[in-house]
């Protein structure tokens, strides 16, 4: 499997979504931090994204430890990460966690999606 798996087609899957929606919560929640989405945030990444971005911004600069826990946790790619960072300098980097953190999510929840049937 030389090419990355591709998530594009589970994006506007709403069972996908409120699967991922739960694994962010569980994710949040195991470095201490609650986070709840509300129903109208399901329809769209977009939405989930502005529901998180300032949650981002705010560990990052408050608890710095936690932020990187949660990282971790999620099990989101350093280098991704620093790449990501200086190919889009014209991004906030909290825009740009946020989307990878939602990415991995969603892929999280596909491939154990798959892999239970």
């Amino acid at each position: 499997m030389s090419e990355e798996f591709s998530i594009e087609k589970f994006k506007t899957d709403q069972m996908v979504l409120m699967k991922t929606l739960a694994q962010i919560e569980k994710d949040f929640d195991f470095i201490g931090i609650e986070i709840k989405f509300k129903a109208q945030d399901t329809l769209s990444l977009e939405g989930i994204a502005e529901k998180l971005r300032p949650e981002i911004a705010a560990l990052m600069q408050k608890n710095y430890q936690g932020f990187l826990n949660l990282l971790y946790r999620i099990d989101l790619n350093e280098t991704r990460l620093k790449r990501e960072i200086a190919n889009n300098k014209d991004t906030a980097v909290e825009q740009i966690i946020c989307e990878l953190i939602i990415k991995r999510e969603l892929q999280k929840v596909v491939i154990r999606s798959y892999f239970s049937r």
